[in-house]
Parts: structure tokens; C-alpha cells; sequence
């Protein structure tokens, strides 16, 4: 079963979830490259956060109320730090930033680095 979400998706046969980030600007800047990607990056973090947000644990524990603790809010992004990252760039130097990370059954999963089983919707 595949969750869609604005620019972001939960793949529960592949154990996955994916987010995009969008980066365009610093034309005026040194280097507008880095200042797209910079931009991307945070896009693509923020969703990524904002669907983690949506799940549950197997005890029907929002991951929001888990993640309101600051300690479980910094595993979280250590966690998005370590993700896949596919990086996009177009002639406009606008870029296109692919985050893709397991979500359980793997050492690097989200389950093992915030300690709590994550639920399937089926």
C-alpha cells in the first residue's frame, strides 16, 4: 500500500518513505547552486517531518505526541541527516532534492532510531 501526500510517500511494501524539496533562488548570491540546494534541502526535510508527523506507533501513539519531546525530536532529524539524498539540478540553477529513508526491518530504519514499531494503515 502506497500513502500519497504533497510531494512525499509512504511505500509500506518497500518499507518507505520518500519526500521532495523544491530550491529555487540566490541568483544574486555567490553561488546559486548551494543557496537552491540549501533551499531544497530544507523543503524535503520539512515534509519528510510533517509525514513522519502522520503515523502511528503500534500502540496507536501518534508519532506527533512522541515527537513532542525534544530528545525524540533530535533522533528524528539525526535520522533525516543519514537519509539517501538524490539531488536534481536544472539550467535555472533551481534544484530538485529526493530524500528517501526505511522505515522499519532495516538497521538504519525510523523505528530503530526513535525505538518505537511503526503501524501499517492495512
Amino acid at each position: 500500500m502506497i500513502e500519497e501526500y504533497p510531494n512525499a510517500s509512504i511505500d509500506w511494501g518497500k518499507n518507505q518513505i520518500s519526500a521532495v524539496g523544491f530550491g529555487v533562488g540566490g541568483f544574486n548570491s555567490a553561488n546559486p547552486f548551494e543557496s537552491s540546494y540549501q533551499a531544497a534541502m530544507k523543503n524535503a526535510k520539512d515534509r519528510m517531518i510533517s509525514v513522519i508527523m502522520m503515523l502511528k506507533g503500534t500502540k496507536g501513539v501518534s508519532l506527533r505526541e512522541l515527537l513532542s519531546n525534544p530528545e525524540n525530536m533530535s533522533k528524528l532529524n539525526a535520522w533525516i541527516e543519514t537519509l539517501n539524498v538524490k539531488v536534481l539540478k536544472y539550467s535555472d540553477n533551481s534544484v530538485k532534492v529526493i530524500l528517501t529513508g526505511t522505515l522499519k526491518d532495516a538497521p538504519d530504519s525510523l523505528e530503530k532510531a526513535l525505538g518505537v514499531e511503526l503501524q501499517s494503515p492495512n
